[in-house]
C-alpha cells in the first residue's frame, strides 16, 4: 500500500526532472512513494535520466512511444494519461493518493513539499465534499482547456481556440486572458474540473474515471483531465478544490497575452 503514486507522461523534459526528481525523493523519506512515467521517444536526454534515477527512487519507465503515431494532441495526451491509469489498475496498485502531474516547465522552480503535504491533508479531511484538489501558478492561472466551474467558467475553451471566425480572437482576449488573471488572485473555490500542472486525487474516486470514453482516433474532443474529472464529479457529486496553497510555474507558452500577440498566432495557425 503506497501513500502516494504519481503519474506522469515524459517527451524531451530533461531540464526539469532534477527539481521533479529532488521533490520525490525527499517525500519518499517519510513515505512510501511510486512514480509511473510514461515516455515518449525523447531525443534531449530524457529517457536517460529516468534511468538514472531507478537506483534511488521507486520509479516505472513505460515506453509510450506508440503515442507518436497520432496527429492530434489531444488524444494523444488522453491516451498517454488513459496507458498510465491502466498500468496501475492492472497491477492492481493501491494507494490513498494519486497524483497526476506536468513535467514541463511548470517545475522551473521546486515544488514545497511543506505545501504539497498540507493540501494532501486538506483533501483527506474533506473526503465527503473533494475528490480531488488542484494547484495554482505564478504569476497566473493558466489552464482553460479542463477547467469547468459551475455558474462561473463553463466555456467551450477548445471551440473558442479552434476557430478562425475574427471574434474568436476578442473573445479569447475578453474571456480567456482577462479569466486567467481573474482565477489567479480568487480564493480556493470548488470545480468541477481543474488541474493547472498538477491534482492530486484521492485513490478510491480517481478509479471512477476515464480519460477514454471510446479509444479511437475521433474521438479527439474528449479533452484529458475534462473527461475523467466529469466524470468523477456525476458519480460521486464531490469536486476539485483549487488550492492557492501550492503553485507552480506558468508555463511561457501560457502566459495571458494581447490583441497584436493573439493574431499574430491566428494568423500563423491559418498559413500552418
Amino acid at each position: 500500500m503506497y501513500d502516494y503514486v504519481f503519474l506522469a507522461l515524459a517527451k524531451n523534459c530533461s531540464k526539469y526532472l532534477k527539481n521533479y526528481f529532488y521533490f520525490i525523493k525527499k517525500l519518499s523519506k517519510s513515505y512510501n512513494v511510486l512514480v509511473v512515467v510514461g515516455e515518449n521517444s525523447s531525443n534531449d536526454g530524457t529517457l536517460e535520466f529516468l534511468i538514472s534515477q531507478k537506483k534511488s527512487t521507486n520509479l516505472v519507465i513505460l515506453n509510450t512511444s506508440e503515442l507518436s503515431k497520432y496527429n492530434n494532441r489531444i488524444y494523444r495526451l488522453s491516451l498517454g494519461r488513459q496507458i498510465l491509469k491502466n498500468y496501475i489498475e492492472k497491477k492492481k496498485i493501491k494507494s490513498r493518493f494519486i497524483v497526476i502531474n506536468d513535467l514541463d516547465d511548470v517545475l522551473k522552480k521546486k515544488i514545497s513539499i511543506k505545501n504539497f503535504l498540507r493540501i494532501s491533508k486538506i483533501l483527506e479531511k474533506n473526503k465527503k465534499d473533494l475528490f480531488g484538489i488542484s494547484v495554482k501558478s505564478s504569476p497566473y492561472y493558466y489552464d482553460l482547456l479542463v477547467l469547468k466551474i459551475k455558474d462561473l467558467f463553463e466555456f467551450n475553451v477548445l471551440k473558442i481556440q479552434r476557430s478562425f471566425a475574427p471574434q474568436s480572437i476578442i473573445q479569447r482576449l475578453n474571456v480567456l486572458s482577462k479569466f486567467k488573471k481573474k482565477i489567479t488572485y480568487m480564493k480556493d473555490l470548488k470545480s468541477i474540473s481543474s488541474f493547472n500542472g498538477m491534482c492530486i486525487y484521492l485513490s478510491k474516486d480517481y478509479k471512477l474515471g476515464s480519460y477514454l470514453k471510446s479509444k479511437t482516433k475521433k474521438n479527439v474532443d474528449l479533452v484529458d483531465h475534462l473527461s475523467i474529472n466529469q466524470e468523477i464529479h456525476n458519480k460521486s457529486k464531490k469536486y476539485i478544490l483549487i488550492s492557492n496553497i501550492l503553485k507552480l510555474r506558468t508555463p511561457k507558452d501560457h502566459a495571458p497575452r494581447n490583441i497584436f500577440t493573439l493574431f499574430f498566432l491566428k494568423v500563423k495557425n491559418i498559413f500552418s
